[in-house]
């Protein structure tokens, strides 16, 4: 059930700390619901109300055992390994991004899947597949804002506060508490290729389903740091 080595198609999630497992479990939960057997637990030896990002990064010892709900109400997630239909394996991971933010990803081997692939429609119903994923995950984690790509993830709430990058702009979630904040947001929103909204907020993209040459305006990214000031 190991995704192997190559490059990675990446569900990636900014949430706003304290760290809550609740979400974690109903994603799994839903996760299993869609045809995935659930593998290897790897956990952070902690009470999820102690984490933080200081203890994570001084060190915190951490231990494999098979699956179980109440495990991850005693402890902090690491990383689940999940294979979606027998054919599509995947890893759940948490990474804690800064004092101010944690990150849920879930991490597919973009090279095996795909590139390896020479059927087309194979390969597009894959795509269409783990975009439905993608769009899971974030109707469930609630997080700020979530990127779906190739080798590509979120950044932490206080990269972002103390250097105003820019915010991306295709193939993203953003939760509905900064699309109101931002004209420009809801502008990117309106005029996209593709987007659905949820009870939470709005996953949009320009580029097609199989296209991870991502439209990213420098422009639009520079606007989008009117939204930093709310992270």
């Amino acid at each position: 059930m190991q995704i192997g080595n190559g490059e990675y198609l990446i569900i990636s999630t900014c949430i706003k700390g304290p760290y809550q497992s609740s979400n974690i479990i109903r994603l799994i939960q839903e996760i299993k619901a869609m045809d995935a057997t659930i593998g290897c637990l790897n956990v952070l030896n902690v009470n999820p109300k102690m984490v933080n990002y200081n203890l994570v990064w001084e060190g915190i010892e951490g231990f494999s055992t098979p699956f179980s709900n109440d495990l991850l109400n005693q402890f902090v997630l690491s990383s689940l390994e999940i294979s979606f239909n027998n054919d599509i394996p995947a890893r759940l991971q948490v990474m804690f991004l800064d004092e101010l933010s944690y990150e849920v990803s879930l991490i597919f081997n973009y090279s095996q899947l795909f590139e390896e692939k020479n059927n087309i429609q194979e390969r597009r119903e894959y795509l269409e597949f783990i975009e439905k994923i993608a769009i899971v995950c974030f109707d469930i984690l609630h997080p700020l804002y979530g990127t779906y790509g190739v080798e590509r993830s979120v950044e932490g709430l206080r990269y972002l506060i103390d250097n105003a990058p820019g915010l991306p702009c295709d193939k993203v979630f953003y939760n509905k508490i900064l699309i109101n904040k931002s004209v420009t947001l809801l502008g990117l929103i309106n005029n996209a290729n593709y987007s659905i909204e949820n009870g939470v907020g709005v996953y949009f993209r320009n580029t097609e389903l199989d296209n991870f040459q991502l439209v990213e305006n420098e422009e639009h990214k520079v606007r989008l740091n009117e939204l930093i000031e709310s992270l």
